[in-house]
């Protein structure tokens, strides 16, 4: 809709137009992909070549992706610059889109799975070492990164046993409820739902003061601390190369309460596997010494498999800039 206090023109109609071309195929696009993943969910187990079965649903979805969100080559494209590359672009962007997609797909899958299937597709590593630290009463911190399928919170209830909540900020929260609120029973989004429970998600800005009751009660916070922070309230590090700022209310909030800290990665095994990576990291003598600890090893992750790394075109679009 035009605003009332602004001059009409033909090209501010145009311009509003284009929006709202945008915001629709957004729509669509989301709606669709809903649907897609919600079938998918229902029906994989009825497939006996699972692995194919989901690899041909990524290349569709992805040519999908690429045809409703035209920018998305060029946001690759500064993602392939910063990593130093320069050649190779065109198998860049298809593997990239491909296996983002099928992480993504991936991870709905394993939401919708019984609780008793997942040791199918998915191993534990340092599992003892977490429950052990967690049986001692002092509460965890599982800093992870936004790297794989996006179904850490998940695997980590269900797989290891624990009391988790996963800190997220109010865009995500918003966008959770969103997805998890459908009018359709049978095509919500179940990680949406899973998420959406009371006893699931902390917002950041909103829930510090629950959070830190819950580490001093002996529970477990998961932050996926790969999102950029402002100059003002992060702390300055070197990361591919470039000088950006990360949140470091983790450390913080670890080396006050005295507890201990877990590094969470999702690796991908091949067909169809992944592992749950939980490595114990520290002791740091302070905050820095944390920090640089955590950006090394998700530097490391993105430089092991730098196509599953799937905020490198969100938070970072601007950061490649420079």
């Amino acid at each position: 809709m035009l605003q009332a206090n602004r001059a009409f023109s033909p090209q501010s109609l145009l311009t509003e137009r284009s929006w709202s071309a945008k915001l629709m195929r957004h729509r669509i696009a989301r709606i669709l992909r809903s649907i897609l993943y919600r079938v998918m969910g229902i029906s994989f187990y009825r497939f006996p070549f699972r692995a194919l079965f989901v690899k041909t649903a990524s290349v569709f979805l992805g040519t999908a992706e690429i045809l409703l969100w035209k920018g998305k080559l060029r946001l690759i494209r500064r993602y392939f610059i910063a990593l130093g590359l320069d050649s190779g672009f065109i198998r860049f962007a298809l593997r990239y889109i491909l296996l983002t997609t099928r992480d993504i797909l991936w991870a709905n899958i394993i939401h919708d799975s019984p609780y008793d299937g997942l040791g199918e597709f998915v191993s534990v590593t340092g599992k003892e070492e977490l429950q052990a630290s967690v049986s001692e009463g002092r509460g965890v911190i599982v800093l992870g990164a936004h790297y794989g399928p996006p179904c850490y919170l998940y695997l980590l209830k269900r797989m290891c046993d624990l009391d988790v909540r996963l800190l997220v900020n109010s865009d995500t929260d918003k966008d959770i409820k969103g997805k998890a609120s459908s009018r359709f029973p049978l095509f919500k989004d179940k990680r949406a739902c899973f998420l959406s429970k009371d006893t699931s998600c902390l917002v950041a800005g909103r829930n510090e003061l629950s959070l830190v009751k819950h580490v001093k009660r002996g529970g477990t916070v998961l932050i996926l601390n790969d999102i950029l922070a402002s100059e003002s309230s992060g702390m300055p590090v070197k990361f591919l190369d470039r000088d950006l700022s990360f949140n470091d209310f983790p450390f913080k909030m670890a080396l006050r309460l005295d507890v201990p800290v877990f590094f969470c990665s999702l690796v991908g095994l091949g067909d169809g596997k992944y592992s749950l990576v939980l490595d114990r990291a520290g002791p740091f003598a302070d905050q820095s010494n944390a920090m640089i600890a955590y950006v090394s090893f998700v530097e490391k992750l993105v430089r092991m498999n730098p196509y599953v790394w799937w905020q490198s075109i969100v938070t970072y679009c601007h950061a490649w800039k420079k």
